[in-house]
């Protein structure tokens, strides 16, 4: 009898802590007023607690409500519904959002019998897809039985270069165009608000007004983290009507490092950074000759523009 009631009373006890440590509902809320244009499909919630695995948990875009044990917590809010981001990392501090590796293949039919050329000292970066539109919130907090909800701030984690190129020689004469700019951040590092050192090459479209401008939107997580310096190389890509093969590489270090990735319009936008190059030297094609054949030219023709633009 007194064992018995030793085991009662041992399992009262427990069940009682079992039922204080428990939370039930605790809502998490996603704040939208800092980016009021995000229309975001799906969420996904990161718990970090203190003690034990991590979880991941889907949400609306409103939010939602799960359960948690009592303890110290990392959350990691960001909208999932992008086909080339993925969450990588197993604590708060390191996770990251990174943009999966591609080929040029993908982009354009002129790199399908020969390979891409890149710019020089760019071989060790892979290609890796712009990212799509990502927005992120982070918050660390004790929780307790008395805790109903968090709402989450999100906030851009993405930045969009307007790439104009006017006074393109023999524009109406190009077939295919594209580009790749270097030394961009392959991930965002939610609990750190920057892009990580992971440099790769991000392959852009490129629209053509068949005259003289060349124009180009590139949204990336950003370069260079904290005070670590890196080179930024922008290639343009073009193939002619008579199929051989050009591309230009314009050093954009300064520009990139001078311009602003923080918006400070208020509307929580990523921001829209230009970048205004001129000149680019596309050669005149060479004649076809006879029955309206053109030659087949598969090497690259390099041609640097030295001046920093």
């Amino acid at each position: 009898i007194t064992i018995s009631l030793c085991l009662l009373l041992s399992y009262s006890c427990n069940h009682k802590d079992l039922v204080y440590e428990g939370v039930a509902g605790i809502h998490f809320s996603f704040d939208w007023s800092q980016a009021p244009n995000a229309a975001p499909a799906m969420m996904r919630l990161a718990v970090f607690p203190e003690e034990g695995e991590q979880l991941e948990i889907p949400f609306a875009a409103e939010g939602g409500s799960t359960t948690l044990v009592s303890g110290y917590y990392g959350f990691i809010a960001y909208n999932s519904d992008s086909e080339v981001l993925s969450a990588s990392g197993y604590n708060y501090e390191d996770y990251e959002i990174v943009s999966r590796t591609t080929d040029l293949t993908r982009f354009a039919p002129m790199f399908a019998t020969s390979r891409a050329p890149r710019a020089r000292g760019t071989e060790d970066q892979p290609y890796a897809y712009c990212p799509d539109e990502l927005w992120t919130s982070v918050h660390q907090m004790m929780v307790s039985a008395n805790t109903t909800s968090v709402s989450m701030s999100m906030q851009p984690a993405t930045t969009e270069y307007v790439i104009v190129i006017n006074n393109v020689h023999n524009l109406s004469t190009v077939r295919e165009v594209m580009g790749t700019l270097s030394g961009m951040s392959q991930s965002w590092i939610p609990a750190k608000g920057q892009c990580s050192d992971t440099h790769c090459i991000m392959p852009f479209e490129v629209q053509s007004d068949g005259e003289s401008t060349i124009t180009a939107r590139m949204r990336c997580f950003g370069h260079c983290p904290g005070e670590e310096y890196g080179e930024h190389l922008l290639v343009i890509y073009a193939m002619l009507t008579d199929q051989s093969k050009w591309y230009y590489t314009f050093d954009v270090t300064e520009a990139l490092h001078d311009s602003n990735h923080h918006d400070e319009s208020g509307s929580g936008d990523y921001p829209e950074i230009p970048i205004v190059l001129d000149d680019l030297p596309l050669p005149t094609p060479v004649p076809a000759e006879g029955m309206g054949l053109t030659p087949q030219v598969d090497g690259w023709q390099e041609v640097t523009i030295e001046k920093e633009l």
